[in-house]
């Protein structure tokens, strides 16, 4: 609050009178303001020193001055001031300063006095000088980490310093050369500080503890850095001067700092280790099977102490990576990312719309939360497709999203010309026809075969896995099994006699895939009694899948169910 011009004028014989002073509206006074009144006896040159401590909340300082018999006050005058709108004169007898938040404000009064009945007398003994200073301490947080802390209220609002390691997030406590003519008291301050196990305090590279003490001339100052060491929600610095030569009393200054700590709470954990899908410590994201598909992300933070987050909040920003081709846009509430403050939490919302086009778009990405450019916090998540949905962008369409990511080069084997059979189980090919592999929605579950991978239970068609293939080695699996078939037929075609009509010549059929069988005999190769029926050829094709080596695959599969995601059965591999 600053008082107008026309109170220069107006004695205040009470906190009332000022209350009520008509250019003052009742919402600028706080309701706990209280009076800090002191009163200064001057003689004939008198050079007088009387410090205002106050303690927190808005005070209004009284400084009364009364000449010593036979003395009195002539005139008196404000000759010097650090803030034109906070000290005013009341009158010859009195100063006042209006709902003062800091007890830092600089004020020399200077006088003359003069004796009852004395006339007009000229000579300096008939109107001698005297002096009143109110010395003043300063302390402050560097812009940079209180922004805040730098209005009237310094005292009350807070600095917010994170807890970290790096310098450059340390706070910045500026310590000036206490104001006064030097005459009149010691120039040296005292710092102390409440909580010393959640700071640490730095001149240079040394480290000071509360107590320490300097002698600072005037218009010099020091820079003090503070490094939070452990969440607290308030740690006050109080800043003390000499004793006044009047009562002893020592101008305070204090500033206050919470130190924070921020943690991410969406995403947190190991994605591959701890993974989770949903609500607070999610760490994998799917996108939904609508098309277009969207993927949305709530971040999350924890701030401790809670209340540093709304004062962090406005500098605070999130950022996650990138997927592909896929449209990303945060809320209208986080442009960029910015935070918002919500209760003791840090939050913003970014959804990403349309799948991507490449496989390699998704998988495993890093979320960062920053505070004026600088990384508070970061974590890990996965990102991933709706495993059996259609909504990719491209390809054939009707094919699930599977069949389209997993055709790129590498993923597990499929053939750039490979179709997808909407009405076919798991593939299928036609020798002398064409080269081309026909895959149903079946290839992608669990592979049925080898009869070493899987064992019988009671009832027909029911199996439980031991081993057998899933997902995308399921796929691999598939189109092993179907190339085999192609190439009995493009490489033994023609080529020779074969009575039991299983694709491979008499001539050969002994040692291909190194197993014998009878050339008149197309059941003969037995890889266990179920796959008998099905005749040689088949059984050889299903002997090439147990020799498949698939150990890549498993680390590009990004469908949800699938090998990287949570709800894949069993372990990863």
């Amino acid at each position: 609050m600053r008082f107008p011009e026309c109170l220069l004028k107006v004695r205040r014989t009470a906190l009332l009178a000022v209350l009520a002073a008509p250019a003052v509206s009742a919402d600028e006074v706080p309701w706990n303001t209280y009076v800090v009144d002191r009163t200064v006896e001057v003689s004939p040159g008198a050079r007088k020193n009387k410090a205002f401590p106050m303690e927190e909340g808005s005070a209004l300082c009284d400084l009364h001055l009364r000449a010593e018999a036979p003395w009195r006050i002539r005139s008196s005058r404000i000759a010097l001031r650090d803030d034109k709108t906070l000290w005013f004169k009341a009158s010859d007898r009195e100063y006042i300063i209006a709902s003062g938040y800091a007890p830092n404000e600089y004020v020399v009064v200077r006088g003359e006095l003069e004796k009852p009945g004395g006339g007009s007398g000229k000579g300096a003994e008939e109107r001698p000088q005297f002096q009143v200073t109110v010395p003043k301490v300063d302390l402050q947080w560097a812009a940079k980490h209180g922004e805040a802390s730098q209005e009237e209220k310094e005292d009350s609002v807070p600095a917010v310093i994170m807890v970290s390691e790096d310098p450059n997030d340390f706070g910045t406590l500026i310590v000036c050369a206490p104001k006064d003519d030097f005459h009149l008291s010691d120039p040296r301050v005292t710092l102390t500080w409440t909580h010393p196990d959640a700071v640490k305090v730095y001149r240079g590279n040394s480290e000071v503890g509360s107590g320490v003490s300097w002698l600072l001339m005037a218009g010099t100052q020091l820079e003090l850095s503070v490094k939070a060491v452990r969440p607290e929600a308030d740690v006050k610095f109080t800043l003390k001067g000499e004793p006044d030569v009047v009562s002893h009393e020592r101008a305070v200054d204090y500033v206050r700092a919470m130190c924070a700590k921020v943690e991410f709470v969406t995403p947190a954990g190991d994605p591959v280790s701890a993974p989770k899908d949903a609500g607070d410590g999610q760490n994998e994201f799917t996108f939904s099977a609508a098309n277009p598909g969207v993927l949305t992300m709530n971040l999350k933070a924890k701030v401790t102490p809670a209340a540093a987050a709304p004062t962090i909040a406005a500098d605070c920003r999130f950022e996650v990576g990138a997927i592909g081709t896929s449209a990303m846009a945060w809320a209208a509430a986080n442009p960029r990312g910015k935070a918002t403050g919500n209760g003791g939490f840090l939050t913003a919302t970014v959804a990403f719309t349309g799948l991507p086009d490449r496989n390699d778009a998704f998988g495993k990405k890093k979320a960062v939360l920053l505070l004026k450019g600088r990384k508070l916090d970061e974590n890990d998540y996965e990102v991933f497709f709706p495993k059996n949905a259609t909504n990719h962008p491209g390809g054939q369409a009707g094919s699930p999203n599977w069949f389209y990511y997993w055709k790129e080069g590498g993923v597990c084997g499929i053939p750039p010309d490979c179709t997808f059979d909407p009405f076919g189980e798991y593939g299928w090919t036609q020798p002398g026809v064409d080269s081309i592999i026909r895959i149903g929605f079946d290839a992608a579950k669990i592979n049925t075969g080898p009869e070493t991978y899987i064992s019988r239970l009671a009832g027909f068609g029911s199996i439980t896995t031991t081993g057998a293939g899933r997902g995308i080695q399921c796929v691999a699996e598939t189109i092993q099994h179907e190339q085999h078939h192609l190439y009995f037929y493009q490489t033994y075609h023609g080529f020779g006699a074969d009575p039991d009509s299983d694709g491979i010549p008499s001539s050969v059929e002994p040692t291909e895939d190194g197993v014998a069988s009878c050339p008149t005999n197309a059941d003969t190769y037995r890889l266990g009694d179920d796959y008998q029926p099905y005749g040689d050829n088949e059984i050889r094709c299903r002997k090439i899948e147990m020799r498949l080596t698939i150990s890549i695959y498993p680390a590009q599969d990004w469908a949800n169910p699938g090998c990287q995601s949570l709800r894949q059965f069993g372990p990863r591999p």
